[in-house]
């Protein structure tokens, strides 16, 4: 019999699981559940069954029940059972609310396994070797890995939450033989002696480029020397091909085997393929990363349990971008390139067609091979795509300039998402906008249309309303008001979940929830936190010290109006204008041409966001995106929403969709933002808790503003115009609707 490709080894578990309790049992008590699972667990068991599902040869060599061994075995995976007769197998129960677990172990032979596993596994053949276990002494095991490596076989680990093993000395040794050491985002920090995920990246990245951090649903880092790779986290189910789509592909990789010498693993799977890899099952986690911990087998309820979910599917995907012209559009194709998304092409259409041939080159360059196309009409770039992203702006960036420049000159406060500015970009985009929906549920009806056009919820509205495309809308101001709360807690941001609610650009954070844990307690009296939870100088500590809320940046322009208008009117410009004059420098060195296209349009980026809330909130401090920053960005939530409905990865995203009764002050169609649980079947808003009630008097005025601001965009009449803006909270009286309408929006 051949050698198998793959031989897991480590320890096993008989794992009995009771899921659905209320709460944890107190001391003395007990709690009931009507849902019980008995299954098997443990890294190297979980490993073997994945890969032999993939169909590859496996053998797995652990200390194993009868019934374990047997389960195996039907699993088609060869068995190596270093139990002997009359020991105990190993056996852990887990009890399992909706968002914490607790474990409790009996060991049995696994406490005299160590020595037998180092032993057996000096005489094994086979292609690669993955161990998982809570290894005694990493020196020794850093002995074996060298030898199998010398003997070529490929090398990974899974060590766990091992308090112990972070202390080890020979712990470095370790993890720089083996070819790839899986981390989830506790023990990263942990085995990094960092206090935070972001601290740990830079600190484990090295050029072996062999650590891969475990991110739950959110999926996998890749952390390499030449730049990390994102793996979204495996689906729970096959999925169906889409018979309409020219090509159709499914792409079976293995990440355990993605030495960048392995024989028979093609290069672009190793850098893009979907990673299979154990759970790390010791450490505790956030309720929007708590699975199940079973087997995939049927529950009582007859729904699939998903910890064995191998995600053996993924299709070829058309993105098409309407607003190809964009300044940000490079950067967005360049995360979709990186991404383990299989773009099989990227369409950009835009009316300004000289500016898009400028973008459409840099795209290329940037999209690694991802064949990037631009169109003269918006017909073949929406057809037959998987996902529509939408981000334009009618009149362009020197209308933004003179929409503010207006406001400003009437004594109100300028901004092209909030206030007069915002409302006249809304009116022109929501036309455009409505055409493009429409466009895309007849020319693509499977696609979802994905909106970064501004005012983000005016502009979803009038989407939801009146087109039948799939729609989201989406920003990453909630991710990063997320990760700076999170950061200031001294919390690794990934491994948090959020209590959030409001509209786009009109949002607050209640609560960072870390472990299970509110959070937030911590940060309301002490003046660093709080100051660090803003990266620019926007709120009083009082304000937030009373509301016990970290309102969006945005609220700015609400909560002091006058602030923000006199530090405008003092700098004697916006950042509209200053954005301008960075934009047409760009362009005018790319139509003449530079020696590094991209070194330019990253210098441009990083003028560009040095800029921003600068001026608003007078401070002479250019805001500069901070290294340890994850989830926010443009291309982020973008690529983050996408792959985790092409992914059905579950994942939890703030995004701008249907309020269906989240907030039940508000009609079932508005537009809310809120976190989503994201599948393949799209967003699907988490119950929000019942809001204070200063925000819902500001969230319910702000809604009727934005309904009557795509009533007076469909009707394109001068009185309803009139009713809309006078209906804006930044906007005191009708007369200076009147007058801000008929200089903003000229007969």
């Amino acid at each position: 019999m051949p050698a198998p490709r793959l031989l897991t080894a480590g320890e096993a578990f008989e794992d009995l699981v009771f899921v659905g309790l209320e709460h944890l049992p107190s001391p003395g008590k007990e709690v009931k559940t009507d849902t019980f699972h008995a299954t098997f667990g443990g890294g190297a068991v979980i490993t073997a069954v994945a890969a032999a599902r993939l169909g590859i040869a496996t053998s797995i060599l652990s200390a194993l029940s009868a019934p374990t061994a047997a389960r195996l075995r039907r699993e088609r995976v060869k068995v190596t059972n270093l139990r002997r007769k009359g020991e105990p197998h190993a056996i852990t129960a887990a009890l399992s609310t909706a968002t914490d677990r607790s474990f409790v172990t009996f060991n049995g032979v696994n406490a005299v396994l160590e020595p037998r596993l180092l032993r057996a596994l000096g005489k094994v053949s086979a292609t690669h070797v993955h161990i998982a276990l809570r290894p005694g002494s990493a020196a020794a095991w850093a002995r074996l890995v060298t030898r199998l490596r010398r003997r070529g076989i490929t090398v990974s680990g899974d060590f766990g939450w091992n308090e112990s093993l972070a202390d080890d000395k020979g712990l470095p040794a370790l993890l720089h033989a083996l070819d790839l050491a899986f981390l989830n985002e506790l023990e990263a920090p942990l085995y990094s002696h960092t206090t935070s995920l972001a601290d740990a990246y830079p600190r484990l990245r090295t050029s072996r480029s062999n650590v891969v951090v475990k991110l739950g649903r959110k999926g996998s880092r890749w952390l390499r020397a030449d730049g990390d790779v994102m793996m979204p986290a495996p689906r729970r189910g096959r999925g169906g091909y889409d018979r309409r789509r020219r090509c159709l592909r499914r792409r079976l990789s293995l990440g355990l085997v993605a030495r960048r010498d392995a024989g028979d693993v093609p290069a672009d799977r190793q850098q893009r393929g979907r990673r299979v890899h154990a759970a790390g099952r010791r450490a505790r986690w956030p309720a929007q990363q708590a699975r199940t911990a079973a087997s995939h087998e049927r529950s009582p309820h007859g729904q699939r349990t998903p910890e064995l979910a191998l995600g053996l599917a993924e299709d070829v995907l058309k993105l098409a971008i309407i607003g190809g012209a964009g300044v940000r559009v490079p950067l967005l194709v360049g995360g979709f390139a990186r991404s383990t998304l299989h773009v099989d092409r990227i369409d950009l259409y835009d009316i300004d067609q000289a500016r898009l041939a400028i973008v459409a080159d840099l795209a290329r360059r940037m999209a690694g091979g991802v064949p990037v196309h631009a169109h003269a009409e918006p017909e073949p770039c929406i057809e037959g795509a998987d996902f529509v992203v939408t981000s334009i702006r009618v009149g362009g960036i020197a209308q933004r300039a003179a929409d503010e420049a207006t406001c400003i000159a009437h004594g109100v406060v300028g901004q092209e998402t909030v206030g007069p500015a915002g409302f006249a970009m809304a009116v022109r985009t929501i036309p455009a906008m409505i055409e493009y929906g429409r466009l895309t549920a007849r020319l693509a009806p499977q696609a979802w249309l994905v909106n970064f056009s501004n005012p983000v919820s005016i502009i979803s509205q009038a989407v939801h309303q009146h087109t039948d495309a799939r729609s989201i809308g989406i920003c990453d101001t909630p991710a990063e008001i997320f990760e700076d709360a999170a950061h200031a807690l001294g919390l690794p941001p990934a491994a948090c979940d959020y209590d959030y609610f409001g509209l786009n650009h009109l949002g607050w954070l209640r609560e960072v929830i870390f472990q299970g844990e509110a959070q937030m307690a911590r940060l309301w009296d002490d003046d660093g936190r709080l100051d660090a939870a803003y990266r620019s100088p926007l709120f009083e500590r009082e304000r937030l010290r009373e509301m016990r809320l970290l309102p969006t940046e945005y609220l700015y322009y609400y909560y002091r109006p006058e602030v923000a208008l006199a530090n405008l009117q003092k700098a004697g410009t916006s950042r509209g204008r200053v954005v301008a004059a960075l934009t047409a420098s760009l362009f005018e060195d790319m139509g003449k041409g530079v020696a590094d296209p991209i070194l330019r349009y990253q210098q441009y980026l990083a003028a560009r966001d040095a800029s921003y809330m600068q001026l608003e909130s007078g401070t002479t401090t250019p805001r500069l995106k901070p290294d340890w920053a994850e989830l926010s960005g443009y291309d982020k939530i973008a690529l983050m929403t996408i792959s985790a409905i092409a992914g059905n990865t579950g994942a939890v995203i703030p995004l701008n969709v249907g309020n269906r009764g989240v907030l039940p002050f508000l009609r079932d169609d508005d537009v809310i933002e809120t976190p989503c649980l994201v599948d393949r079947e799209g967003p699907h808003a988490r119950p929000v808790a019942t809001v204070p009630n200063h925000t819902r008097a500001l969230i319910t005025c702000v809604k009727e503003y934005e309904r009557a601001t795509v009533q007076a965009a469909v009707s394109g009449t001068r009185e309803d115009a009139v009713e809309a803006l006078a209906m804006n909270p930044l906007v005191h009286s009708r007369p200076l609707a009147q007058q801000l309408v008929d200089a903003l929006l000229p007969r």
